[in-house]
């Protein structure tokens, strides 16, 4: 199922498991047009690439308050 997953087609509580994102989250991506997703009838499928480039495009790297202030020239 989830482990060893190369790039095969992921229904949407797979896809759940594997981003630990929620299915109104991945709703709202697909239909803002954010997530490709593929739709055969009433299944909607992912693959596991696709779910990478979303999360990688979707979300930020936070540092703690210590990268921060060097990041900034500070302390």
């Amino acid at each position: 199922m989830i482990d060893g997953i190369v790039d095969c087609w992921m229904s949407e509580k797979d896809a759940q498991l594997y981003t630990r994102l929620s299915r109104t989250t991945l709703a709202n991506a697909r239909y803002g047009g954010k997530l490709t997703f593929r739709q055969f009838g009433r299944k909607v499928l992912y693959t596991k690439q696709d779910l990478d480039n979303y999360i990688k495009a979707n979300s930020q790297l936070y540092l703690s308050d210590e990268d921060y202030y060097k990041s900034r020239g500070g302390r």
